[in-house]
């Protein structure tokens, strides 16, 4: 079997998504499956050029290729008239026909939600007899972005269009493929918590620090940081040994926003904004922490996703807090597995901060049950055993 997989994301360094291709690539790949991630538009800027970062490679076996380039013209004005004219997306298209002709796929699977998108690459799976699946991690735009209830009726009219024409789709949660099934009466697999366990193995055991660690992309509206710190301004004191740290490239408001945040609690010396890391350095950063923490705010965007990072941060054995929203304790046993807060509650996440730090070594047991089911049933090697039989089933 030869799959490819298509989608504007930055590979192989990259955020939540990025790391969720990772994860199933390696796993089709571990179950010998040949493939290749195809990256269609260039997603990094020049500004940040690295010799490292070609348009073409291999991660852990898996091929990836950037079609039309990895890197946007350096000229700002060029970049704005690229995106505006259709020219990126066009000759992305176009470059993408030329090489999926050539190495002859037998499987395309488009991970991008964008309805132009999905319609162009659905037909060059159609052009060369290739199966075709789409697959999806969040609800789409306007849900996505500006949290809003539903889509407009241009989006349903092009979904129904395009969508009932894929060979069938996968999907993070249950919310999230009944809410496909609208559009696509068509077999569906779920694949929510997926995590390539071999990143996670390479860190031997690691010298614990007191620190309480976040590792994400700090947007407000998926992931309300400032839960966090308001939380940890109610036991910092009685803490007083812990620092909070916070790894992601929040926008420049979200980070004035979160810096006043934490000089108004007069935490400048215990919570830190450490700014972005590298994915190779993510696993040695999870590993030395006491406590792993995510805050989600419960809404619809939130119903319909699934954290990527739980996935992870519960892979390294150490007790996680995160808040109860979505599918997550379906997956993962309160109390048992690991350890949930009530959304968009301070006080409730203070208290699990607390409980963790005052019980740790239960709370560390806790997480271990959590590491040995996601071991056992969510790593990249048996998801991918999953996908590769939904793929022969289709």
């Amino acid at each position: 079997m030869k799959v490819a997989i298509l989608s504007k994301y930055p590979f192989p360094q990259g955020m939540a998504a990025t790391n969720r291709i990772k994860a199933y690539a390696c796993g089709l790949n571990a179950n010998d499956v040949e493939v290749c991630t195809i990256i269609v538009e260039p997603t990094d800027s020049y500004r940040h050029y690295d010799d490292r970062l070609q348009n073409h490679g291999e991660y852990k076996g898996v091929k990836y290729v950037y079609t039309s380039g990895r890197y946007k013209d350096r000229r700002r004005w060029a970049r704005g008239l690229s995106l505006k004219s259709g020219y990126r997306f066009l000759y992305g298209i176009y470059s993408t026909w030329k090489f999926i002709k050539k190495e002859k796929f037998d499987t395309i699977i488009v991970s991008n939600d964008t309805p132009a998108f999905l319609w162009a690459y659905l037909k060059l799976a159609k052009y060369i007899r290739a199966k075709s699946l789409f697959i999806f991690d969040e609800y789409p735009i306007p849900i996505r972005h500006k949290l809003k209830s539903d889509i407009p009726g241009y989006k349903k009219f092009l979904y129904r269009v395009v969508l009932k024409n894929f060979d069938g789709y996968v999907s993070i949660s249950q919310k999230l493929a009944d809410f496909y099934k609208g559009y696509a009466n068509k077999p569906c697999m779920l694949l929510s918590i997926i995590v390539n366990t071999d990143v996670f193995k390479e860190i031997s055991d690691v010298k614990k620090r007191d620190a309480i660690t976040y590792v994400g992309n700090m947007e407000l509206t998926k992931d309300n940081v400032d839960n966090i710190i308001t939380a940890f301004s109610m036991v910092a004191e009685k803490y007083h040994d812990y620092s909070l740290n916070f790894y992601g490239t929040p926008n420049r408001e979200t980070r004035e926003y979160l810096s006043q945040l934490i000089k108004n609690f007069k935490l400048s010396d215990r919570v830190f904004l450490k700014g972005k890391v590298a994915n190779e350095d993510v696993p040695k950063i999870l590993g030395e922490s006491k406590i792993l923490v995510s805050s989600q705010p419960k809404t619809k965007r939130a119903e319909g996703g699934f954290p990527t990072k739980l996935g992870e941060y519960v892979a390294m054995g150490v007790p996680t807090i995160i808040c109860d929203v979505g599918e997550n304790s379906k997956y993962l046993e309160p109390g048992k597995e690991c350890i949930y807060a009530k959304p968009e509650d301070p006080y409730d996440f203070a208290d699990k901060i607390a409980f963790v730090i005052d019980n740790y070594e239960l709370a560390l047991s806790i997480a271990k049950n959590g590491q040995k089911v996601i071991i056992d049933k969510y790593s990249h090697v048996a998801a991918g055993r999953r996908l590769k039989e939904f793929i022969e089933s289709l």
